[in-house]
């Protein structure tokens, strides 16, 4: 039993309601339970409430299983996603979590959407994987592999920093700060949340740092149903049900590609378990991700490599802490990975097999796939890429700054492809003479690492 004060006018009486969760549910689900129950000014029954259940000391009103209508905006890996809309479904009893929205990102094109499905659940293995294409019929699957963090799990021991007013709704403004594990490593969070009166957040802000970026993500709440969702709601996207991985593309010649890698020593010159890209391809991932401060004191190598053009799903590489590692189903981990830059553009499976001539083209090249030396890709030797060769290293603050990279794509956002952009990165490294756009050989030195995602 708990007893809540009901103020209705001046009229002030208590009332019992029992609340069916077991005892090791969080108070804030039985906190939701007795609101709901509550036909009286919104405000008034939050303070009268906190009063008696000692609110103040745990966290705000928190409805446990609610869905909404959802407005997106974020920066993510230097994109900017803006004013997206989709549905947002929440079931904290579970443990699962889902947002899906079509959103702008004007990057290469001033009219260009994303689709994404974030689906989160606590669950054994992965805990949950994002789906993402220009449609939701040609996205590709995306587990994140990455332990469960409750959307809202920060709200026990939150601090009440006031009240304001969101499209006629009153709510109460709660804010935590919290370390959470991400694909960016580990982060510091800094979480607010607007809760109206029946548990459910109408605003929820994250902003998020960590050493390989930082970003934020704001989401509106409207149209709020407040029980319980089902299992329907939180089933695998299509591309995740039927199509992880992504099936290999249909060529299989070989070709060698000229492709650009930025990195820093004590980090090896080496592509096993690397990300990288075409000249399109990496100059994207510089001018958005790879701008920051710890990034201009790398070097960047232009490589020539033999690949197996059945290319598979793209794999996210990153440093470990001891060593790089790629991410991914074996059967990704068997071929060469390939994307769009940034996974933009119309092509279907995030730019697998497509031309990619607008925004470039990024490629992962796991361990497993490489051919012993002196053997070249094939089905019949059983690898898909080797003999590669880095032809020139040069330093990554020559062509970003002295050469006008970062200003160059500036002026080209928003209009793909960035030739302007490309032809400053590839006389940079065509020569070592200044006056022709070159920048000077650099030496591989003590350099800080700074793990990156591309």
């Amino acid at each position: 039993l708990a007893q809540v004060i009901w103020i209705k006018g001046s009229a002030v009486r208590t009332s019992l309601h029992r609340c069916t969760l077991p005892l090791s549910a969080p108070l804030g689900l039985c906190r939701s339970f007795l609101v709901r129950t509550m036909a009286i000014s919104p405000l008034s029954l939050m303070i009268a409430a906190r009063m008696v259940l000692g609110v103040a000391a745990s966290g705000p009103f928190f409805a446990p299983q609610w869905s909404a209508k959802l407005v997106y905006n974020g920066v993510m890996l230097g994109m900017n996603f803006t004013d997206g809309h989709g549905s947002i479904f929440y079931d904290q009893i579970h443990q699962r979590t889902r947002m899906n929205f079509s959103v702008p990102v004007t990057l290469f094109e001033p009219n260009g959407t994303q689709f994404q499905d974030q689906l989160y659940k606590n669950i054994s293995g992965a805990s949950g994987n994002w789906t993402i294409g220009s449609e939701p019929q040609n996205g590709v699957c995306l587990p994140m592999g990455l332990k469960y963090v409750d959307l809202f799990g920060w709200v026990t021991g939150a601090e009440r920093n006031g009240t304001k007013v969101i499209d006629g709704e009153p709510c109460e403004i709660w804010s935590s700060k919290s370390y959470e594990e991400s694909l960016f490593g580990n982060m510091t969070t800094i979480n607010t949340a607007c809760f109206a009166a029946d548990g459910v957040p109408r605003e929820f802000t994250k902003v998020f740092s960590s050493q390989k970026g930082s970003g934020y993500q704001k989401l509106l709440m409207s149209g709020v149903r407040i029980g319980n969702l089902g299992d329907e709601v939180f089933e695998n996207s299509m591309a995740c049900a039927t199509n992880y991985p992504s099936k290999p593309c249909a060529e299989d010649s070989v070709s060698t590609l000229d492709l650009y890698r930025i990195f820093g020593p004590p980090e090896p010159q080496e592509l096993v378990n690397r990300n990288t890209g075409d000249a399109l391809g990496d100059l994207s991932f510089m001018c958005t991700q790879g701008s920051g401060e710890a990034y201009r004191s790398k070097l960047l190598t232009h490589w020539s490599v033999k690949v197996r053009e059945d290319y598979g799903q793209y794999a996210l590489c990153n440093f470990n802490g001891t060593d790089n590692v790629c991410s991914g189903h074996p059967e990704q981990l068997s071929r060469v990975g390939r994307r769009s830059s940034q996974m933009q553009g119309e092509g279907p499976l995030a730019g697998q097999c497509s031309s990619n001539y607008k925004e470039g083209t990024q490629y992962s090249f796991p361990r497993q796939a490489m051919c012993p030396s002196g053997v070249s890709p094939s089905q019949a030797n059983g690898c898909a890429w080797g003999e590669a060769r880095p032809l020139r290293t040069i330093r990554a603050s020559c062509v970003m700054e002295e050469r006008g990279l970062l200003e160059a794509c500036a002026r080209e956002f928003g209009h793909a492809p960035f030739l302007e952009s490309q032809r400053i990165f590839e006389a940079a490294f065509a020569t070592a003479d200044p006056a022709k756009g070159g920048c000077p050989d650099a030496v591989v030195d003590d350099l800080a690492v700074v793990d990156l995602i591309i």
